[in-house]
């Protein structure tokens, strides 16, 4: 991994992939679920995620991101850092430093934070995912300290930059 400094352009960086780390580039981010979705998606009502076709697509970072409609993929290619999930997509509880059943060290841990693509927070306009719905409520009802948690743990791996994205670890 190449690790990110304020010399470094996020933009032309690129990770080294491998199953431990749930980070390939050949498969798309969240198993093709539109991120741009989950904005308008009311967690408390049920809503669940909506899965994107691959005739609608986007590269971010060197990874694939799949969209519902034509509409949706503009939407994250105007701003897709607006769009692209928080922690990659891996779970935010985990990543946090919080989660008492999983305490995260490094990037090679990330496919112990695997998540449920049905488990997710908007909060302040930033996407989280979840494994479940025990580790979002936790995250919720503490998020300015689990958000400042995760944003230190996840900038210590890839600096200034997005770092990579969850492509196969899933609940």
């Amino acid at each position: 991994v190449q690790s990110a400094s304020a010399d470094v352009d996020c933009d032309t960086v690129v990770y080294m992939t491998t199953d431990k780390k749930c980070n390939s580039y050949d498969s798309p981010v969240l198993s093709g679920f539109d991120v741009t979705e989950y904005f308008s998606l009311d967690y408390d009502a049920g809503d669940e995620a909506v899965q994107g076709l691959d005739e609608y697509t986007a590269t971010y970072m060197g990874y694939t991101f799949y969209f519902a409609s034509s509409a949706n993929q503009a939407l994250f290619e105007a701003n897709p850092s607006l769009y692209a999930p928080a922690y990659g997509g891996f779970c935010a509880y985990g990543v946090s430093g919080y989660d008492g059943n999983n305490f995260m060290t490094k990037q090679t841990q990330l496919w112990s934070t695997p998540v449920d693509v049905n488990e997710y927070a908007v909060i302040d306009g930033t996407l989280y995912m979840f494994r479940g719905s025990d580790a979002r409520e936790f995250f919720v009802e503490s998020s300015d300290t689990d958000i400042s948690g995760g944003d230190g743990l996840w900038s210590s791996w890839f600096g200034e930059c997005a770092g990579f994205f969850n492509t196969e670890c899933y609940m």
